[in-house]
């Protein structure tokens, strides 16, 4: 049986007493022991008469006093629900500057049994009494009830509540409790001046208690966090450019922050919504709009801070107030057209690059655009069906002019040749000042094959007058070697056509450069930075006054002066008999001398 509220009141201040029933109820007794109220029958009872209801409790006390409490016993429906916390565990920050008797906070617990009997609740704490820092109301409110100043800052003292009803049988829930000293109180009055897809703005006021020395502000969805940053402690405002999506499950949490520690605010639930905001504001032409939020008297202006005014900036656009222009990075592309760098460029903007193998005037063109969902410029995709005409279309034309530089039987034929040649390696790919397109090195090794082809040629056997040919076609070849990038090195399958090339640096050695197995020379010490580039052909075929088993070396400096003491030249004729040839060419006498003779 349950004692009623006010019954079980008076009762406490008689526990030493002994306890003797008077009524006309027989299933009814009152164990002193236990001070309770019992039943000793399992008869179940709809109803009691008024007068068979009542009953006395005679309580005989110390000094020969005794009391006499009259009662009534109802029937009731059975207990079933017990009362419910709103929460399992109730964590406060208890500020260590808080005054005696200051309400620390609240808890919510109900009973949802329709019988007021039964819903009727009563509050207390398990702890040792002499231990409590705090009072709770019966209506859940906390107070402090001790100096808590000396306590350790954020070491958790911790307590548990337990929450009784007055049913039959009496049922109760627990909850744990839980109060963390700090230095500087939890952050109130959060709200939410904005909240849109594209920026947010918060607002909260300073704590009670303590300075922060920061704010830590963090927006979750579904508990989960999105983003989180930190706020001077002389602010109570903060703005955010980050996307989220429209909708509900958004909360914010204001975490004030000093030296001791972090004290995180309740979460404070929000929706975002995409309503009108118009104001007037200071935004560069042309890259955005302001941003507009509740100020001063709830008008609607453009939001400022320590940086100044703020704008939501269009596509391509990024700054405080929208004034700087995004660009593309540089990128280097290798496709069918070629390999091409692409400098930086401003958003929605077109590049314009010469077709590496494309006559004067066709380009190569590339769009800077804005890409959303990773907010900064992306480079256009090259398409398949561009003008340019493609590395593999050149490779094929190599091949058919690679045929007719070994099979052609006129002069016709070999110009043929020539002319292809000649207009190729004029293309963007073969022209040093052009940096952003790069050498071909694939093209450059099918040249080199003609070359071969073209040196190894009997030309006796060609119809009609090819001196005036092997001229252009020798000055073709050098061109060509002209035109390699530095340093590099390039030589035919039959190793007959070898080229290098290489920069020259100040240098107290001379040293031996092998140019292939047919040519090497040997460079005098330098004090200057000197680009040379060497050919050497196997054979002279194309030189008419020399005889075509020997081997050629041609030497250039892209320099119009340079400070070469001698070069030592060395070639191998075609005879097993005959060594290396060794000659050096002086300076001083301007002439080709024997390496091994002194000269005066």
């Amino acid at each position: 049986m349950t004692m009623s509220e006010s019954l079980e009141r008076r009762l406490i201040g008689a526990r030493n007493c002994f306890g003797q029933l008077e009524t006309n109820l027989s299933w009814v007794e009152f164990d002193s022991e236990k001070w309770i109220f019992e039943t000793t029958s399992r008869s179940v009872l709809n109803s009691l008469d008024d007068a068979v209801s009542k009953g006395i409790l005679r309580l005989l006390c110390a000094a020969n006093k005794m009391y006499s409490i009259e009662f009534r016993v109802h029937i009731t429906r059975k207990n079933r629900h017990p009362p419910q916390f709103s929460e399992n565990e109730y964590r406060f920050y208890l500020p260590t500057s808080l005054k005696k008797l200051s309400t620390i906070g609240h808890v919510t617990v109900m009973d949802h049994d329709p019988v007021i009997y039964n819903s009727k609740i009563q509050l207390s704490v398990l702890n040792d009494s002499a231990n409590l820092i705090f009072g709770i109301h019966q209506n859940g409110t906390i107070t402090l009830i001790k100096d808590v100043s000396t306590l350790p800052i954020f070491k958790p003292i911790r307590y548990t509540l337990v929450a009784i009803d007055f049913g039959s049988p009496q049922l109760f829930s627990l909850a744990n409790l839980t109060f963390i000293p700090v230095s500087v109180s939890e952050v109130k009055q959060i709200s939410v001046n904005v909240a849109k897809t594209d920026y947010q703005i918060f607002e909260w006021d300073n704590p009670e208690h303590g300075i922060a020395d920061k704010f830590i502000v963090s927006v979750s969805r579904n508990d989960m966090l999105l983003y989180r940053n930190e706020v001077d402690g002389a602010n109570n405002i903060a703005f955010f450019e980050f996307p989220l999506q429209l909708g509900s499950g958004y909360s914010v949490t204001v975490t004030a922050s000093d030296i001791d520690g972090e004290t995180p605010s309740k979460p404070f639930h929000f929706s975002v919504i995409n309503s009108e905001l118009n104001c007037d504001g200071e935004c560069w032409e042309g890259g955005g709009m302001p941003i507009c939020y509740y100020g001063q008297f709830n008008r609607i202006v453009q939001y400022r801070d320590n940086r100044g005014p703020h704008c939501s900036c269009f596509n391509g656009y990024s700054g405080n107030i929208c004034d700087i222009k995004e660009r593309c990075a540089v990128e280097t592309t290798i496709d069918v057209f070629g390999h091409v760098d692409w400098n930086e460029l401003a958003v929605n903007e077109t590049a314009s690059i010469p077709c590496p193998f494309g006559a004067e005037g066709d380009y190569l063109k590339r769009k800077c655009l804005w890409d959303v969902a990773s907010s900064r410029g992306m480079w256009q995709q090259l398409t398949k069906d561009e003008t340019c005409r493609k590395q593999s279309s050149v490779l094929i034309h190599l091949g058919v002019i690679g045929n007719y530089a070994t099979n052609a039987n006129t002069v016709s034929g070999i110009e043929t040749v020539y002319r292809f040649i000649d207009s190729l390696i004029k293309v963007p790919s073969f022209q040093p000042n052009i940096t952003n397109v790069h050498f071909d090195v694939r093209i450059a090794e099918h040249v080199v094959q003609v070359f071969d082809a073209i040196i190894n040629r009997r030309w006796q056997q060609i119809r009609g007058n090819t001196t005036l040919i092997k001229m252009r076609m020798f000055s073709l070849i050098e061109d060509f070697c002209g035109r390699l990038p530095i340093p590099y090195r390039l030589t035919s399958a039959g190793e007959s056509v070898s080229m290098q090339t290489l920069q020259r640096l100040p240098d107290k050695h001379s040293y031996k450069w092998f140019i292939s197995s047919d040519c090497s020379i040997t460079l005098a010490p330098s004090t200057s930075i000197a680009p040379l580039r060497v050919i050497c052909l196997r054979n002279s075929t194309l030189i008419t006054d020399i005889d075509s088993a020997n081997p050629i070396l041609v030497i250039r400096s892209d320099n119009a002066v340079n400070d070469y003491q001698y070069v030592q030249i060395e070639l191998k004729p075609h005879n097993d008999d005959i060594n290396y040839t060794c000659v050096r060419y002086d300076q001083r006498c301007n002439s080709i001398i024997d390496p091994f003779q002194k000269s005066y």
